[in-house]
């Protein structure tokens, strides 16, 4: 977008995203819209760029995200509540920012840096924008407002320090995250100077419309889940369950309707099949909650497939989920997958498994499946043996991709003792593998004479 519509598009976007701007929320508009309390923000203009993702415009002065001071122009908006909203429409975003004055939303903002993004989370509680803007203009005019709505004009905590979570992500070790919690100071921030022109008591703006203590065991607990979130993350990529599980319950014991735990004890279950029942009742736990939420409608899809072998199910769950999320790269794997192994739609299948690899060039699953697709139907071969080892150089345990080589190197490269060796670490790693069992005897190698 060129800079001449920005103006005119940070209007819209103000209007979905402080005050409501969706049909319903217009209807539903008291008289006096002051005072509607209905459809209430936090007071950040986003203006998406041209792939749909929304950055943050501008900040309303005096809204609850200027006098946070952790949001600036430039962030762009990753979650709201836990909700996965990167490239979703306004609209859509607007139904999950947007709530009842004095209710809290937990933000999640990605903000570029020099050697990669920064991850940027707080809580704010929701305000009405058009009274404090009223109250605003007040101050700027002379003009003053009734008692009543200069003690309601803003419900938002401006502590002098702000907790707060960043996790710099390198580009050029994707897979590892440096995790700091600090404290950084309000310094600087220009919306709590007395000297700004139209505040000349900022004081007034600071009412609290709730105890500090109940924030502060929400800001509390938040942070916690996240903790447990990443040791179950690092617990899974290091195949320890049990760890992983516990994480997982500890986290939905602090929260039992928090969405990435709930889907994240889905996928642990599910891909470990030792609970397919309860993991499908996690994942419709989860978007009972959020039925947005990607990874949720994602791997559902693929339980569906898994437990039930009802592939249409699965695709409607597959598309539902690219809708909103075109570059997920477990939707379009596990889609791909679908319509290489039952549809036999080869050609599609591919520019699913590129359009994966272009999101995510080491993600195993894609690499493994599209290796199969070089190999089985594009008689590719040198090209699947370089998708099998970057696989195996991401995770040197992955079984189907250590099969998938072996019979490679039996079948097509004319080198079983490598197809062996592959076979027996296989084995090693999974020896209840059914499988390996009914055909290791197949790669196995006369003793040389």
């Amino acid at each position: 977008l060129s800079m001449a519509e920005a103006p005119s598009l940070a209007g819209l976007v103000e209007l979905l995203c402080c005050s409501g701007a969706n049909d319903h929320a217009r209807r539903s508009l008291s008289q006096d819209p002051i005072n509607d309390n209905s459809s209430c923000g936090v007071g950040i203009n986003f203006k998406p760029d041209v792939s749909g993702a929304l950055y943050v415009h501008s900040l309303v002065p005096g809204s609850p995200a200027a006098l946070d001071g952790l949001i600036t122009e430039g962030d762009r908006l990753e979650q709201v509540d836990g909700q996965y909203v990167y490239r979703c429409s306004l609209k859509q975003v607007s139904t999950v920012l947007l709530g009842r004055e004095g209710t809290l939303v937990r933000l999640t903002m990605q903000r570029p840096t020099g050697g990669g993004t920064e991850r940027i989370e707080t809580v704010l509680r929701r305000a009405n924008i058009k009274r404090l803007r009223a109250f605003h203009d007040s101050y700027l005019h002379g003009s003053v407002l009734p008692a009543e709505k200069q003690q309601t004009c803003l419900a938002v905590r401006d502590p002098d320090h702000v907790r707060h979570e960043q996790v710099r992500l390198s580009r050029s070790s994707p897979s590892q995250e440096q995790e700091s919690v600090h404290t950084t100071p309000r310094n600087g921030n220009p919306y709590k100077e007395a000297s700004n022109p139209w505040i000349r008591d900022p004081s007034p703006l600071l009412v609290s419309a709730a105890p500090d203590s109940k924030i502060d065991a929400q800001k509390r607990s938040t942070h916690e889940i996240d903790g447990l979130l990443a040791a179950a993350k690092l617990a899974t990529e290091s195949q320890l369950t049990a760890e992983a599980e516990m994480s997982y319950q500890k986290a939905l014991v602090l929260d039992p309707d928090h969405v990435e735990a709930l889907c994240g004890l889905a996928m642990l279950l599910h891909s470990t099949r030792s609970d397919l029942s309860r993991a499908e009742s996690l994942y419709q736990h989860a978007l009972r909650i959020n039925p947005m939420h990607v990874a949720s409608l994602s791997h559902y899809g693929l339980l569906l497939r898994d437990k039930y072998g009802d592939d249409a199910g699965g695709e409607v769950y597959f598309k539902r989920a690219l809708e909103i999320d075109p570059s997920h790269t477990d939707t379009l794997c596990n889609y791909a997958l679908l319509l290489t192994n039952v549809k036999k739609d080869h050609v599609t299948a591919a520019d699913l498994f590129r359009k994966a690899l272009d999101s995510n060039p080491w993600h195993v699953r894609s690499l493994c499946g599209y290796g199969m697709l070089l190999q089985n139907v594009n008689s590719d071969f040198a090209a699947a043996r370089s998708m099998y080892s970057r696989a195996l150089q991401q995770d040197p345990n992955h079984i189907p991709t250590t099969i998938n080589l072996a019979v490679l190197y039996r079948d097509n490269l004319n080198e079983p003792r490598t197809a062996e060796s592959l076979i027996i670490h296989a084995l090693k790693l999974d020896p209840d593998n059914h499988w390996l069992k009914a055909n290791a005897a197949a790669f196995r190698c006369e003793p040389d004479a």
